[in-house]
This record gives C-alpha cells, structure tokens and sequence, in this order.
C-alpha cells in the first residue's frame, strides 16, 4: 500500500476539500488542478496553516503539511474590499 499525505483545505467559500496525494509532490502540483475546479488560480491565492497563521509556499514538499488544517485566502478577494 502507497503511503498518501493527507490534509484539510478550506476554502474561502467555506467549502473544505480533503486531499490526498503522493508524499513526493509540492503543494502547487497538488493544489492547481483542485483550486482550478473550485474557480481559484495558485497564483492569485494565499494559503495559511490554520493552527499557527504561517503563510505556505507552493515549493514547499506535502510531508510538511501533513494531517493539518490549511485555510486558502484569495488575494483578489482581498484587494477588492
């Protein structure tokens, strides 16, 4: 059996999304198909650790993030208000 990391994404239509991908991939290779589904661009979004409020990088590798809860801010939602 694969090992998977698992995480919590909530997004800023209060929708959550569960994911769960390959531990070798980056957080932007797993989050751009997601995010595009729902309507959102990696580019223009913001994503937190909802426990400590650290801003995350898409480079970053999904072990670090893993069984964690993640919050998604949208930057153009942002700008607008």
């Amino acid at each position: 059996m694969e090992k998977r990391v698992v995480f919590r994404l909530d997004l800023p239509n209060r929708k959550t999304v569960g994911v769960k991908a390959k531990p070798g991939k980056s957080l932007g290779e797993v989050l751009r198909p997601i995010l595009h589904k729902y309507g959102y661009k990696l580019e223009l979004v913001t994503l937190c650790l909802v426990s400590i409020s650290t801003v995350l990088y898409c480079n970053i590798c999904l072990v670090l993030i893993s069984n964690v809860s993640c919050h998604l801010l949208n930057l153009e939602e942002q700008q607008h208000s």
